[in-house]
């Protein structure tokens, strides 16, 4: 992706030989940087874990506890980075072999992999916008800026004249 290659230069961090991946739990030690890529605009999670209990009874699995951490958004104004903390409560039921994909858990090696399931968890906790808390926001930048609804107005009709002008032409 484009967009994370050219944060990877910008930080410096190479990405030769590099692939994407199912996150493990695991990958939180081992890695200083996890990239996301996900639609949610995810930019990075900390700290995450998962305390609780599992429990079988004949072919269900019973998985309560909560997923806790910070996942790294997006302010939806400024783009810069904002943590936002979640605490997420978990009490469902899963068989253990099931045509109901949304509803199975996958056994490996006679361990549980609840990982996809916690990730989807985390995925429906992104808020659709979050706001950087305790300072003004920036307003303007390399080549941008926040304009108001009236410079927003000057600045279409400039263009409905430039695309008067084109119309012109085509005729």
């Amino acid at each position: 992706h484009y967009g994370t290659r050219d944060k990877l230069i910008q930080k410096g961090i190479s990405f030769e030989k590099r692939k994407a991946t199912r996150l493990k739990p695991e990958d939180y030690k081992k890695y200083d940087y996890i990239i996301g890529m996900e639609e949610s605009n995810i930019r990075n999670i900390k700290n995450t874990s998962f305390v609780g209990n599992i429990s079988k009874n004949d072919e269900m699995y019973t998985l309560s506890g909560s997923i806790q951490g910070t996942m790294v958004l997006s302010d939806d104004m400024t783009l810069e980075d904002v943590d936002y903390d979640f605490d997420i409560k978990i009490d469902e039921k899963f068989m253990e072999f099931s045509d109901d994909l949304e509803n199975n858990l996958k056994i490996i090696n006679n361990s549980l992999d609840i990982f996809p399931f916690l990730w989807q968890n985390i995925l429906l906790e992104v808020p659709s916008k979050v706001r950087k808390t305790g300072q003004n926001p920036k307003l303007s930048g390399d080549n941008w800026k926040v304009i108001t609804e009236d410079e927003l107005e000057t600045i279409n009709k400039s263009l409905s004249s430039l695309k008067e002008l084109f119309n012109q032409r085509k005729e």
